[in-house]
Order: C-alpha cells, then structure tokens, then sequence
C-alpha cells in the first residue's frame, strides 16, 4: 500500500495536480488511490486520432439508405462479330443486374436481367455491321434499384 500512495504522489506532482495532503485518500472498499482535487483538474487528452469507428474505404457513397451503388460500365469490346460488355459492381448482396441497350442512337431497353454477381455479359443480338450500340447497367437490391451507370458504346 505503502508504494501505491508513493507512485500516486508521483503521479499528482510531475502533473501539477493540487492535492490538500501529501498522500493521497483511498476508498474504504476498494483500496484504490483518489485524489478529488485531480479529477476536477484534468480535462481529456486529445490524442489526436479520430476514434468515430469510422473505416475509410475510398469509395464516396452518397446513395440513400437500402439504394445500391451505381455500378461502373468498364468496356464493350467486339468480339467474334457482336460485342462484349463489362461493368464494375460497387456494391454487394446484389440481387440481380439490369443491362440496357440502345442502337444508333434510339431509347434504352432492357435486354438482360442477370444474377446479382454478373460483370459481364456477351451480347449476341449487338450485330448489325456499322451501327452503334450503346449500353447502362443498374443493379437491384432488396427490391431497390441503384442509378444507371454510366454510358458506353461500341460498334460490332
């Protein structure tokens, strides 16, 4: 007990903290050293780090709650004749993926609904030589539809 009130007595001096008696009270249950005049003198350290339990991943995500992300079309490619589409998917537990097509120029239509894990998509129906198709995908979770994604198109 002897060394505790020494470390205590340490402890109140090299921080400044006023005590009315050279060693420190303890609480009849519990033993421990208190000093009323140093909890009244101490304010919280700021360390500096941000504590918010906040994760930072790099992606913005300014969607309202249960909308999924937007998904990011990456390329259409030809391939053997048609065309050849890939996409990012920014969000998971997606439940399916929508593509859409227009051709030169028209109004977008769904053309695919695919599985919620899809990146990619090979569009056989994209064959007409020398005219452009345009392609969006949008992504659907619990019944909530993401923004269209960006647009991209390609010639077969």
């Amino acid at each position: 007990m002897r060394t505790t009130y020494a470390i205590a007595a340490l402890l109140i001096s090299a921080f400044g903290c006023s005590s009315s008696s050279d060693a420190p009270t303890t609480t009849a249950d519990s033993g421990v050293p208190t000093d009323t005049a140093m909890a009244a003198d101490t304010a919280p350290m700021d360390s500096g780090m941000d504590m918010g339990g906040a994760v930072d991943t790099g992606m913005v995500d300014d969607t309202p709650a249960g909308k999924p992300v937007a998904p990011t079309m990456a390329a259409v490619e030809k391939m053997a004749g048609s065309l050849h589409l890939t996409w990012k998917l920014n969000d998971t537990g997606l439940s399916s993926v929508l593509v859409f097509r227009k051709k030169d120029g028209g109004t977008y239509a769904k053309v695919y609904t695919l599985p919620g894990s899809a990146t990619s998509q090979h569009d056989m129906s994209a064959s007409t030589t020398g005219s452009t198709y345009c392609y969006q995908v949008q992504t659907v979770k619990a019944g909530a539809s993401s923004d269209l994604s960006n647009e991209l198109c390609g010639t077969p």
